[in-house]
């Protein structure tokens, strides 16, 4: 679109969530303060006095680690820095608590609701979940000030499921006249994404029927979400319905199903996130239509002060919908974007959201300029990876860095890809969501065919394409491994499989669980 540049230099940044377990028993185990100290201050010494290093912190549950913060203007750096650094965690765990990180995205044996006893006392789960005893860190009367109706129960998600999951999420900063083409191409190949990293086919101790049972969690039945307060958060979890042609497009989407719920307290501290300090939005009634477009249209909202019950009324502001506050969109099999705009404060939200709603991709481009989107960002955060770690049946850190390699070579091939997925006649609900199920299908996985097209054949020709656009140094990070598991159509969901069978043939079931747990143990060389 002429007259709209965005001059900004490549970076690259993600978040690696991983689950800790005993060595002895194959249990969640929390991290001990002590040893979460000491970790990340061997990370700050390895990174030295970088402006940007590694943050060791956690996600639902003390057992969730999350690794966070890095950003690298060479995506070589990135990983290794991140390798590293789990590195040094895992070392710590084995000597210090006798545990260890687990190579799966989801726990093969555990119980939700004994997993979400370590969950964190932080106050947006109280939002999420509702008040639970000893857990609730929020006022007594906050949640009664937001919800008009079963306020205890909060959004009334069932949250403890999301404790027994962990994914790799690779972030890419975005130039602002290609992002929407790359967000639908990487919503248009979550399906590849699953195909190559799935590597959690059991759940509570028995064999299930998907190769990665961690995206059941978002999944519209038996989901953290299926038994929400809000018809609408169904839509949460879904990839765009339509393929976006402008950001436009992308964000009316999202800000037409997102009911906001959290915006940026008006006293800020550094060092805070988003889960910890906050305002609740106060809601309507449930069934009353609110998004993040009608909150941007309103005059004014009253807002909770979740730790003082304390209530505000509060002027809407673009910077509440964004800068760290775009959260709340969590495509199963695709990607979101996020924007820091660090003047959103001086564009009219009515106009904001006037231009999303118009569908004026000229006035939406000229105002995130104007918020300062160059000395900001905007990025884009895959949601579809597994986490993988090296293991006894597989060393070497090629595995990990799949998601980040993939994500930046789709990204920088985004013309030719989408000409080779135009030239394949599979429309965009194929591509989005039944290609996703046939591929993430023990009963289907790599033998997946749709309209005539094996899906095996049509990734092995994808990554022949897009890996043109990698470095040496880049395509180094995965060796052949992306090749190697194309060729022999077999993934790490399938190698657990197989392992599984052959110690079930020897051992009683609940003991061929616990042996493959200890398979999935992090191994150092």
């Amino acid at each position: 679109m002429p007259g709209f540049t965005q001059e900004i230099v490549p970076t690259y940044g993600g978040e690696i969530e991983a689950l800790v377990v005993r060595c002895d028993n194959g249990k969640f185990t929390p991290i001990a303060d002590a040893v979460h100290a000491k970790v990340q201050q061997a990370i700050d010494n390895l990174n030295g006095l970088d402006e940007s290093s590694v943050t060791l912190g956690y996600d639902v549950a003390a057992h969730q680690v999350e690794m966070h913060g890095l950003v690298c203007s060479q995506l070589p750096q990135l990983v290794s820095s991140y390798c590293a650094s789990l590195e040094i965690l895992q070392r710590a765990l084995k000597q210090e608590a006798g545990a260890s990180l687990l190579s799966s995205a989801y726990h093969p044996f555990e119980d939700p609701f004994a997993a979400y006893q370590n969950v964190l006392p932080k106050p947006i789960y109280d939002l999420y979940r509702g008040f639970i005893p000893g857990k609730s860190p929020s006022h007594p009367l906050a949640l009664e000030r937001v919800y008009p109706t079963r306020a205890r129960q909060g959004r009334c998600w069932a949250e403890e499921m999301g404790s027994m999951a962990a994914a790799i999420h690779p972030w890419n900063a975005l130039y602002l006249e290609s992002a929407a083409s790359q967000v639908a191409m990487l919503h248009a190949l979550g399906w590849m994404f699953n195909l190559l990293t799935a590597n959690s086919p059991f759940s509570a101790g028995k064999l299930s029927a998907l190769r990665d049972y961690r995206v059941q969690i978002w999944g519209p039945r038996g989901g953290m979400m299926a038994t929400s307060r809000y018809r609408q958060d169904s839509a949460l979890v879904q990839n765009l319905p339509t393929r976006p042609r402008g950001l436009a497009d992308y964000y009316r989407y999202v800000f037409s199903t997102q009911r906001p719920m959290a915006i940026p307290h008006i006293r800020t501290e550094d060092g805070k996130d988003y889960k910890s300090q906050f305002l609740a939005l106060v809601q309507p009634a449930d069934w009353q239509d609110f998004t993040v477009l009608s909150y941007l249209q309103a005059r004014s909202v009253n807002a909770v002060d979740m730790a003082t019950g304390e209530i505000y009324e509060v002027m809407p502001n673009v910077g509440h919908v964004i800068n760290g506050f775009d959260f709340l969109y969590y495509p199963v099999y695709g990607a979101r974007l996020r924007l820091r705009l660090p003047y959103a404060e001086l564009i009219d939200p009515v106009r904001f959201a006037q231009a999303i709603l118009d569908n004026d991709e000229s006035s939406l481009r000229s105002l995130l300029l104007r918020a300062g989107l160059e000395e900001g960002y905007l990025c884009i955060e895959g949601r579809t990876a597994a986490t993988h770690l090296p293991t006894s049946m597989r060393s070497g850190w090629a595995r990990l860095s799949i998601p980040f390699v993939l994500q930046t070579a789709c990204l920088r091939a985004h013309h030719e890809l989408w000409e080779l997925l135009d030239t394949t006649g599979l429309s965009w609900q194929d591509l989005t969501q039944t290609l996703p199920a046939l591929t993430n299908s023990i009963e289907h996985g790599f033998q997946a065919r749709l309209k005539g097209i094996e899906v095996s054949a049509l990734a092995s020709q994808i990554w022949r394409l897009v890996k043109q656009y990698l470095t040496f140094e880049e395509r180094a990070l995965v060796g052949e491994e992306i090749d190697r598991i194309l060729r022999q159509k077999r993934a790490a969901a399938e190698e657990q499989v197989s392992l599984y069978e052959r110690l079930h043939s020897k051992h009683q079931e609940i003991v061929a669980m616990r042996l493959l747990v200890e398979q999935l143990h992090m191994c150092q060389d």
